[in-house]
């Protein structure tokens, strides 16, 4: 006779092992489809500059270099598919998020793209990240708004290493939406070289673009033209650099100024596109473009523009196709012996990437390809015969004049 119970623990096991792969499958699935700093959404536009004036204050005036706030303890925040309770301000323009403050000086040096992760800071967001110090007059500072549901980081009265200028900007973080902001005010940039890295990383190894780290760059217009920082786009390589000196008036930050990194909504989240192939059936009215399709991407929009040297003067982007289902595209319609940049957006049923642009026209990977060389350019139309003898018949007597229009 066999008692009744050995089996309940044969039947248990049976439950258990298939709660735990049913456990580690959605683990797993989580793990895919995390959102990291790559899958934001990101905008500039302008705006407005409210400074704070309450909450706690981190820094103040004095020459502190090189120095990390005690860790803060904020409001629930969710970035990079991480829900973080902590915050240090770092006094070379920067704010991290993590379980601990950074006592790591090559990693306050040089965020951006360091190795090395100092323990419990696993993001970190630049809103002008570079080696400065502080003066008098100069603060740090945060404080909660209740009615935004925000924390504000604020930098006041900065200044890169020993120069003699001001610089005013602020990270806004809304508890609801996950939203990142960077608001710039007023400032008196001094005549200098020394430029700024501007950005978004989440996780602690080495960033890469296209998954944990997401830079801006300015470098899509030549040097000596007019610019803000408001053209800022998403930038190709680490190396992007913003520029901001008295010594080269071109290039301005308007007070108001605001950069906004967007999260998707849920998963399954939607990778950029970061390998394009390169540009092929180029004719005097069109070309073909082909990417490769980023993680959870069934759909893509594809839009074009012709290049200008003026981002003020540079034309809208045109929609060429929308809900695309392949992954390569002929772009017809268009003008020739014309420059033109193109950019596709990956997209779900319920999420969009950010828009990834096609590089000059050998393709390639991790490349964006912002750049006012831009992705092609048009060849020249062919010959056209518009007049043949002074409009008489071609068989007339006589000798024949054509008319050729065209090279």
């Amino acid at each position: 006779m066999t008692n009744s119970y050995t089996t309940v623990p044969g039947l248990f096991r049976k439950f258990l092992f298939a709660g735990v792969a049913l456990a580690m499958s959605v683990l797993y699935s989580v793990s895919s489809w995390g959102q990291t700093a790559a899958t934001y959404d990101f905008s500039a536009s302008s705006g407005s500059y409210t400074a704070i004036t309450g909450g706690t204050v981190l820094f103040t005036g004095g020459t502190t270099d090189d120095a990390f706030s005690p860790l803060q303890t904020i409001n629930s925040f969710s970035f990079g598919g991480v829900t973080y309770t902590g915050m240090s301000a770092c006094t070379n323009g920067w704010v991290a998020l993590g379980t601990a403050a950074s006592t790591n000086s090559a990693w306050n040096y040089n965020p951006y793209t360091s190795a090395l992760a100092p323990a419990g800071v696993t993001a970190a967001l630049f809103p002008m990240q570079v080696d400065m110090n502080m003066q008098t007059g100069a603060e740090i500072r945060w404080e909660y708004l209740a009615g935004p549901n925000e924390t504000v980081i604020q930098f006041a009265n900065c200044r890169r290493y020993n120069l003699t200028e001001t610089l005013n900007f602020q990270v806004r973080l809304n508890h609801t939406t996950g939203v990142v902001r960077y608001v710039y005010g007023t400032q008196t940039p001094a005549n200098t070289t020394t430029t700024f890295r501007v950005g978004i990383r989440s996780g602690n190894p080495i960033p890469a673009i296209g998954t944990t780290l997401l830079p801006l760059s300015l470098k899509n217009v030549p040097i000596g033209v007019t610019q803000t920082w408001q053209d800022a786009q998403v930038g190709p390589t680490t190396a992007m650099n913003f520029l901001l000196s008295s010594g080269t008036a071109t290039t301005t930050l308007p007070s108001g100024t605001t950069f906004t990194f967007t999260p998707q909504a849920a998963p399954p989240f939607v990778n950029p596109i970061v390998t394009f192939g390169a540009v092929g059936s180029v004719t005097s009215s069109g070309a073909t473009v082909s990417w490769t399709a980023p993680t959870n991407a069934t759909q893509y929009d594809v839009q074009y523009r012709s290049v200008t040297a003026s981002p003020a003067a540079q034309s809208a982007w045109t929609t060429a196709v929308t809900g695309l289902g392949a992954t390569t595209y002929a772009i017809t319609g268009l003008t020739p012996l014309t420059t033109y940049q193109v950019r596709v957006r990956a997209r779900s049923l319920t999420n969009n990437s950010r828009y990834s642009h096609i590089p000059p026209i050998t393709g390639g990977t991790n490349a964006d390809g912002y750049t006012v060389s831009g992705t092609f350019t048009t060849n020249a139309a062919p010959p056209v015969v518009t007049q043949v003898n002074a409009g008489n018949p071609v068989c007339s007597s006589g000798g024949q004049n054509v008319t050729i229009t065209g090279t």
